[in-house]
Formats: structure tokens, C-alpha cells, sequence
């Protein structure tokens, strides 16, 4: 009896260390170490998406953004994540934050309500790759980034994919699983959100303008 006892426990442990999850701060500033605000469209070029930190960042940078910080609810931030190497395609969502509020050109406009969210099926100690990708939300009535996407007059922006140094929180202690403290995003840089039709629509607004000029020489 005491044998078997023995040998369903060491499975138990084994089987919670395999099915481990990991744990992230879905946040753009932990102090002292990281700050990446994300800034609002470009008021002189909507089309203009920027990556980069500026001197607000940290680590501070030269990048410029003409666009306001964003503030409120009005925005939603997701985060999407996967095995370190991952590509932007293969990343799933692990959680949604909005934005605090605060001075239209001051912090702590720019930065995420932060949350920690679990990210399954990732063993303790792996490390992991993430896309924080921020959308207009038109007051809640798109939910989703795939809504965001196919609506090509909402601003949306993304942060390009990056993976923080260290690995996912879960470790095994002498007890069995224990939640570690949660992974910071550092490697998130501030971007800004964008107006970006597809070619698509690009190529079909040139036709309008081409035959409406046409139209204006045939008048003359």
C-alpha cells in the first residue's frame, strides 16, 4: 500500500510539473524597470504606425510621436503569447486590459490597467514570446482584434513580437507547483495606433480619384 501511495504521488507531481502554467504582468510599466506608453493616431498622418520608446520611455528613446497618450476604456489592449520564436500568426490570447486615465500628454495616460493572466500550456521555467496588439473599441462594440482587422477605418497598432528575458512564473517546489512571481513584459517598446487601409482599398480610392479627374477633364 505504501508503494503504490508513493507511486501515484510522484505521478501527481509529475503530472502537475508537465501541466504547469505560467504567469505574466500584462503591464507596459513595472518601475524602475520598464515604461512603453502607447500613443494615439497621428493627427498630421493617420497611415503612420511608429515603433519605438521616446523620452518618456524607458529605457528612454528618440522616437517622436505626435499623437496624444492613450486614456480610458475607449481602448483595448490584448496580449498574445507563445513559445519564445514564436511568430505573430502562432501567438494566442492570454488577456485583455484597458487603458488608465489621466492628462491627455501625461502620464499615467499611455499605460495599461495591469492584470496578471495565465498562459497555458507552457512548462515552468519555458520562455515565451508575446504581441501586445490595442484597438479603438468604438465604445465597446468591437470586441475583438479579428473585428479590429476587418474594419479598416478603426485604429489599431501592435507592438511587434518580443520576448522578455526570463521565463514563465510557475515553478516546482519540494510541495509540489507553486506560483513564482509573474513574468515582466521587458523587450515592449511604445508604439502608436494607426489608420492603415488594406491595398485593397487603397487601389480602389486612386480609381475613384483617377475617374473623377477624368470626369472633370471631359467637362472642360
Amino acid at each position: 500500500m505504501r508503494k503504490l501511495f508513493l507511486f501515484l504521488s510522484l505521478n501527481l507531481f509529475l503530472g502537475a510539473a508537465a501541466f504547469g502554467q505560467g504567469t505574466a504582468l500584462l503591464a507596459n510599466y513595472v518601475n524602475g524597470l520598464l515604461l512603453a506608453p502607447v500613443f494615439d493616431v497621428d493627427p498630421l498622418i493617420p497611415s503612420l504606425a511608429k515603433h519605438g520608446n521616446s523620452s518618456l520611455g524607458l529605457p528612454i528613446g528618440s522616437q517622436t510621436y505626435n499623437g496624444n497618450l492613450l486614456s480610458g476604456s475607449g481602448y483595448t489592449a490584448a496580449l498574445y503569447a507563445g513559445t519564445a520564436g514564436s511568430s505573430s500568426g502562432a501567438l494566442q490570447l492570454v488577456g485583455t486590459t484597458v487603458f488608465r486615465v489621466g492628462p491627455a500628454n501625461d502620464l499615467p495616460s499611455g499605460l495599461l490597467v495591469s492584470k496578471v493572466v495565465s498562459i497555458a500550456n507552457m512548462t515552468p521555467g519555458q520562455r515565451a514570446s508575446f504581441e501586445l496588439r490595442v484597438w479603438d473599441n468604438r465604445g465597446g462594440l468591437v470586441a475583438s482584434w479579428e473585428a479590429a482587422q476587418a474594419d479598416d477605418l478603426i485604429a489599431k497598432g501592435t507592438s511587434g513580437v518580443f520576448t522578455p528575458l526570463g521565463v514563465l512564473g510557475d515553478v516546482v517546489g519540494s510541495t509540489g507547483p507553486t506560483v513564482d512571481s509573474p513574468l515582466f513584459l521587458t523587450g515592449l517598446t511604445s508604439f502608436n495606433i494607426a489608420v492603415v487601409p488594406e491595398p485593397s482599398t487603397v487601389a480602389l480610392s486612386l480609381l475613384c480619384l483617377g475617374a473623377l479627374a477624368f470626369c472633370r477633364r471631359c467637362k472642360k
